[in-house]
């Protein structure tokens, strides 16, 4: 009942009502609730009391409350003749008729903002949440969010889905709580209204997966991404062989290859067999270990004390990358690491800061 209630609370504080709307509704029920608690105090006062009640403002206050919301608990009641007809009853239709304006102001601001949400109209205004440009089909969107919510640190981030190929967000992704936002990943408009600028991290899909052809779209995305957020990570996804070195310097923090990845698992499940399971369980935070590339902030010492820091029973370290790039495999424990190094980690949890 509370998730509910928090929900419906962070729809109305998106819902575009206007704020002379919200001050003039706040003044009328205010003015009202003072009128009815004043009302009743000065013409109620002296009966109740003759009956050995005792009326004091809070008294009235309540009384005024419950009339104005249609409650009427029954407890106190007018008694007089100006106690009902010239302060109860215009309490009782007046509040009626704030009441249903007010539930009616709210609801259309409600429709409103799911409106937009389903036809991706909405700006994104909260940061941190993870961006994935273009959908190449629902399913791979939904592989893609099964994967970020899988990871402890990611769970709770947004989500936001940038595509000019859907009118509509599609259910299922709805009910997944992901933010569509209609518009071209390419168009610096459409990338500032799913504020690029503020998201932890940007995913740029294929758009046809099978063409490569559709490099051209990725290329045209992470170019536009950097012009504008030139900090925010982007890992693009690539077709056609030849065209990663020009993704990579156009801005892509990361790019992955399908063609070439495809081939080296064929080869190494042919002269391997089941390396291919076991790549998969690392690569996946779904099931099992993972692989975890973590960066060292603050620590310095050597790479055995930083492997009893993280835990040595939950962690294994496979290797090290020093601040150019340069990875070290299955390194010496005397080796000196320092902020800017990142650990290459083999462990069933994302590691703790060091």
């Amino acid at each position: 009942m509370l998730q509910v209630l928090l929900r419906v609370l962070n729809v109305l504080k998106k819902a575009p009502i206007e704020r002379k709307q919200l001050l003039w509704l706040a003044l009328v029920v205010f003015l009202l609730l003072l009128y009815g608690a004043g009302g009743f105090y000065l013409t109620e006062k002296a009966a109740w009391e003759a009956g050995g009640a005792e009326v004091g403002v809070d008294t009235a206050l309540w009384w005024s409350l419950v009339t104005m919301t249609t409650v009427g608990y029954g407890d106190f009641f007018p008694k007089t003749f100006a106690g009902r007809w010239l302060v109860g009853m215009p309490v009782m239709v007046i509040g009626i008729g704030v009441l249903g304006y007010a539930l009616g102001t709210l609801a259309t601001a409600v429709i409103e903002r799911r409106s937009k949400e389903a036809r991706g109209m909405v700006t994104i205004e909260e940061g941190g949440h993870v961006l994935i440009c273009h959908c190449p089909s629902i399913e791979t969107v939904e592989e893609v969010l099964l994967e970020i919510r899988a990871d402890q640190e990611w769970k709770e981030r947004g989500v936001v889905l940038l595509t000019d190929t859907l009118e509509t967000a599609p259910e299922i992704l709805t009910k997944a709580q992901v933010t569509f936002v209609r518009g071209n990943p390419s168009r610096e408009a459409a990338l500032e209204q799913a504020n690029v600028k503020g998201a932890g991290g940007v995913i740029v899909l294929s758009p046809q997966p099978s063409d490569p052809a559709s490099d051209n779209h990725v290329l045209a995305a992470v170019v536009t991404i950097r012009a504008i957020a030139p900090e925010t990570y982007v890992v693009a996804e690539c077709v056609a062989t030849e065209n990663t070195k020009l993704l990579r310097n156009a801005g892509a923090s990361e790019v992955v290859q399908l063609g070439s990845l495809s081939a080296e698992l064929l080869v190494q499940g042919l002269q391997d067999p089941g390396v291919n399971g076991l790549i998969s369980e690392l690569l996946t935070n779904r099931t099992g270990h993972q692989l975890y590339v973590h960066p060292i902030n603050s620590f310095k010492g050597t790479l055995q004390d930083a492997c009893t820091k993280l835990g040595t029973s939950r962690y294994v370290c496979l290797g090290v990358i020093d601040s150019t790039g340069k990875r070290y495999f299955a390194p010496p424990e005397t080796l000196s690491v320092e902020p800017g190094h990142r650990l290459m980690l083999l462990g069933d949890t994302r590691p703790a800061k060091l």
